[in-house]
């Protein structure tokens, strides 16, 4: 899939970009979930190219892409109060190791007010 059709797909699903490098496109979306006990929820989606996926990558972009998360909120609420983040990894890799597939296909650890999904 080339840059052109991920920006695509992402604005298509409601999401603005607000970051775009030669491997990485950085989309940002907020919605009230009336449903959630009208939870503000604000998606950060990350889709990163890179030839092979490994466990160590996934751990580093887990604090990181949380840490930039928090800076792309756009949101004025204060944490916690009705308010949840998502950090969304998306991996564009040509090969991706054992371990590294064991943390994608395994649920992630919960985190106050913000998740990461790789």
């Amino acid at each position: 899939m080339n840059r052109d059709d991920q920006r695509a797909e992402l604005e298509g699903l409601g999401f603005s970009i607000v970051s775009e490098t030669a491997d990485e496109l950085v989309g940002v979306r907020s919605r009230w979930c009336w449903d959630g006990l009208a939870t503000k929820l604000t998606a950060v989606v990350f889709v990163r190219s890179l030839p092979i996926l490994c466990a160590s990558e996934i751990r580093g972009d887990a604090a990181r892409l949380l840490a930039a998360s928090k800076d792309l909120d756009p949101s004025r609420l204060p944490q916690g109060l009705q308010k949840n983040r998502a950090a969304i990894a998306v991996y564009l890799a040509e090969t991706v190791q054992p371990d590294a597939r064991q943390i994608c296909t395994s649920p992630q650890p919960t985190r106050l007010a913000g998740l990461f999904y790789p």
